[in-house]
């Protein structure tokens, strides 16, 4: 379907427009890009494994100790990072350190198993395995350094005549110090003769690595939240912040900063321009036995710094299994708190659970 003609389906009443546009074009923009075609480099690339079977293809990657390696006769598969003896590849990679330092270069023979020969185009340097928590090719093309998601929920009850629809996506653009990341989160409930509840926001962020796990981030993004009285929600802002852990299996970021917003409140309520601080955490866990696990806790708070004694809260949890190659089912939690509401009748929290099907790319 055109996606200007999704835009235009979703077009209403004025109340409900209102993040529309937006939603519906970064949902086309990640669809475009998931379905976009590329073009596959040779797969001369070459993995040794301890008990000395050799596999030739292409290195995709190296996270949560798995080598995912694809080959002309097999699927990609993964392979388990201490079952790796020997690597090699004429094409560039990053390498990231459990420590946080990066090296950029292509693969040589090493002088010793275990051992990884990273050759820069001023020196060679020499990395035990075991203190390689990422691999990532260094890609040309644009499409190709693109990664994310999609999801889709749905759920109906007749006693209560409640329908609840959800749709979530996200994509991030990487580079060698640069990440770009574009999400959208949309819940709609609607129940027989009242108005739609609908809580959506559409996030822009942009993250510059530093040495040493070290990072510096700006962000903008639109939100609206019916049941905290939020009609719309305009906001920016950066900080900086550290991944304090990083292993095979768990990172754990922090981020201090402060954010800046204009709000629009509902009938009864006013419009508003905010100063904030902004802290919060990334905690995520994966586990790879099949099905794969992902495990995931973020969590930011706002204390205000114009409106004495408001803080917002927003945190989710996120349980993933993957299902099949690519496809997985989603069970999250999520909360948004205000203890200040802009809207005099609103309520000071909206959380529910969300369980929905979906695709990554």
């Amino acid at each position: 379907m055109r996606c200007d003609r999704w835009i235009a389906k979703k077009s209403g009443p004025r109340q409900v427009r209102t993040l529309a546009f937006p939603a519906a074009l970064a949902a086309c923009l990640v669809v475009f890009a998931a379905v976009l075609p590329v073009s596959a480099r040779e797969k001369t690339d070459v993995v040794i494994l301890r008990n000395g079977d050799h596999l030739t293809g292409e290195i995709k990657g190296l996270q949560y100790a798995r080598l995912s390696f694809k080959t002309d006769t097999m699927e990609t598969v993964s392979v388990k990072w201490e079952e790796v003896a020997r690597i090699t590849s004429e094409y560039s990679f990053e390498f990231e350190l459990e420590d946080g330092l990066r090296f950029f270069g292509s693969l040589g023979a090493p002088t010793e198993p275990g051992m990884l020969s990273v050759v820069g185009t001023e020196r060679t340097v020499g990395l035990t395995m075991d203190q390689v928590v990422k691999i990532r090719p260094i890609k040309d093309r644009f499409w190709k350094r693109i990664d994310g998601s999609l999801s889709i929920g749905l759920s109906f009850t007749k006693a209560s005549d409640v329908l609840r629809f959800s749709f979530n996506a996200d994509a991030k653009y990487t580079e060698r110090k640069n990440i770009v990341d574009l999400t959208l989160n949309s819940i709609v409930t609607t129940q027989n003769e009242q108005d739609s509840r609908e809580n959506t926001s559409l996030n822009l962020r942009y993250n510059r690595l530093l040495e040493n796990r070290w990072f510096l981030s700006a962000f903008t993004g639109l939100q609206r939240n019916d049941e905290l009285g939020i009609k719309l929600r305009v906001l920016g802002g950066g900080g900086g912040g550290r991944l304090l852990v990083q292993t095979n299996r768990m990172v754990l970021p922090v981020l201090a900063g402060f954010s800046l917003n204009q709000e629009w409140a509902d009938s009864d309520g006013g419009d508003s321009f905010n100063a904030e601080g902004l802290f919060g955490f990334y905690w995520s866990l994966f586990i790879y036995h099949k099905p794969k696990t992902g495990l995931s806790f973020d969590f930011t708070t706002y204390p205000s710094m114009t409106e004495k004694g408001r803080v917002r809260l927003d945190l989710e949890t996120r349980l993933r299994r993957e299902i099949i190659k690519d496809f997985f089912v989603d069970l999250s939690f999520y909360l948004n708190y205000d203890n200040k509401p802009p809207s005099v009748t609103a309520a000071t929290t909206d959380y529910g659970f969300v369980t929905s099907m979906g695709y990554s790319f």
